[in-house]
């Protein structure tokens, strides 16, 4: 989209949060508008973070108060998907699917395009990011290589950038990044913010010359509060030697002020003097209340439509099942080694003698107990793609609902492919189970697995740590077992 199609937009903010009786952010406000970017900076604990979680509607464990607008409008979280993308700081991505594939997904996923446009598209973005030579490399995760940190934080800035948006927050965006490749992709991001006409907001934690020199603004925050917000050119200087705290020559200007109001290595008291200087320089807006109201889009954004959505889905989550090795394949596997060890131990049951009839039940106890116990391991996987779908969702890339689908759609079937086998040859091969009663057996089996496989599903998405999901499952298949 041109610059020239794209109106001017401002993002009017004043936010503060706090937890209990603590006050971790008070009154950050300020005003931005299309082609500006804004640092975000301060030291460790300065409510960076905070900051950009009340900004885009996901701060937890607290109360925010204050109000975000975008061209007049209160933000909700509609409208956040329209016009907004938030980068977080871990990069949650789908560890068997390429670097191309994973930018291929989300440009059909977000945009509606030809197949000669995606593919020129991906080309593009893949380029722009400096991924070329990781494109064809498998994203990886902790038990799997793949990119580096430094790759997946490029890969996404270059998700994120693939939407038609107005808005774009980044936390940490430089993180596990070299100098180098720090500096190339803050400048991509300038270079972008120019060209389309966004907002762009960046908590950073120190940048080198080189990045802060692609800022416009910088917003310095301290304990919660600000000690600047404005020009981050001279104006910021001339500031900090007129309220007595001139910057030495040849020093970064991000490093000289984030250690002038880090309270932790300078005195408190000249730290709580640049804060009071601010607030007395420029106090915030008087009136400062949350909005409830829904407020009408100006304009529609082309969404991608949710039955193309599923088929997209489909696709991408097919797979991944087929890719995956933790998730579905491994667990065929062990289902069938596991009943065939158990029903070498119960061959005496073979014969259907009334004798056997505690042997055969105990087999059966032991065929569906411990391959059930396997759900374990999808508590873990589940537990990442949660946090890639809710990113995404967030976003605006998928419905929740169109991945419900698409997610069942597939699973289901692969429940009936673990009962196959689990019970075809331990069970109708080697017990010499009543064949007739097949179907029946492999339907009541894959009912009961897919009811651990909702447990698993439901600690994955209610434990943000896995390992408390991983123990909670534990708990309701023992208790199964008893």
């Amino acid at each position: 989209m041109d610059v020239e199609e794209k109106k001017t937009n401002t993002l009017a903010f004043n936010v503060s949060f706090s937890v209990g009786d603590k006050q971790i952010l008070t009154d950050a406000h300020g005003e931005l508008h299309s082609g500006e970017c804004l640092a975000i900076m301060g030291p460790s604990g300065a409510g960076k973070t905070t900051f950009l979680s009340a900004l885009t509607l996901d701060t937890r464990g607290g109360l925010t108060t204050g109000e975000v607008t975008l061209n007049g409008m209160s933000m909700s979280n509609e409208l956040f998907k329209k016009r907004c993308s938030v980068v977080n700081q871990e990069d949650y991505h789908w560890a068997f699917l390429t670097c191309r594939e994973t930018i291929s997904y989300a440009a059909q996923l977000y945009l509606k395009l030809t197949p000669e446009e995606l593919e020129s598209k991906v080309n593009e973005m893949i380029k722009n990011t400096g991924l070329e030579s990781c494109a064809d490399t498998n994203v990886g995760n902790e038990f799997i290589k793949g990119l580096s940190g430094g790759q997946k934080r490029r890969l996404s800035v270059a998700v994120a950038l693939l939407k038609n948006l107005d808005v774009i927050y980044l936390d940490e965006p430089t993180s596990g990044l070299d100098s180098a490749s720090a500096a190339n992709i803050m400048q991509f991001l300038a270079d972008v913010t120019k060209k389309h006409n966004l907002i762009s907001l960046t908590t950073i934690h120190q940048p080198s010359t080189a990045v802060y020199n692609g800022f416009d603004k910088v917003m310095l925050l301290s304990k919660g509060r600000m000690a600047y917000c404005g020009d981050a050119g001279t104006e910021a200087l001339d500031y900090f030697t007129k309220i007595g705290h001139p910057i030495s020559a040849n020093m970064n200007p991000a490093e000289f002020m984030v250690d002038l109001v880090n309270a932790d290595f300078h005195d408190v008291s000249v730290v709580d003097g640049v804060l009071d200087a601010w607030a007395a320089h420029k106090p915030p807006p008087v009136e400062s209340k949350i909005s409830v109201v829904e407020h009408a889009l100006e304009e529609e954004l082309e969404e991608c439509a949710f039955c193309r959505q599923i088929l997209v889905l489909l696709e991408r989550q097919g797979k991944l099942v087929v890719r995956d090795p933790l998730l579905y394949l491994g667990r065929m596997a062990i289902f069938l080694i596991a009943t065939l060890f158990f029903a070498i131990i119960y061959i005496s049951s073979r014969p259907t003698d009334q004798d056997q009839v505690l042997n055969r039940m105990w087999y059966i106890v032991w065929c569906i107990g411990m391959p059930a116990n396997m759900g374990v391991i999808a508590v873990y996987a589940y537990n990442h793609e949660f946090f890639a779908i809710k990113r995404e969702a967030k976003n605006g890339m998928v419905s929740p609902s169109a991945y419900l689908i698409a997610i069942s759609i597939l699973q289901i079937p692969v429940m009936f492919l673990l009962g196959v086998f689990a019970l075809s040859v331990g069970g109708y091969g080697v017990l010499a189970f009543e064949g007739s009663h097949y179907g029946q057996m492999v339907l009541i089996y894959a009912a009961c697995i897919y009811c651990f496989e909702a447990f698993a599903q439901l600690f994955a998405v209610v434990n943000d740590n896995p390992l408390m999901g991983m123990l909670n499952f534990l708990q309701i298949w023992f208790a199964s077992f008893l």
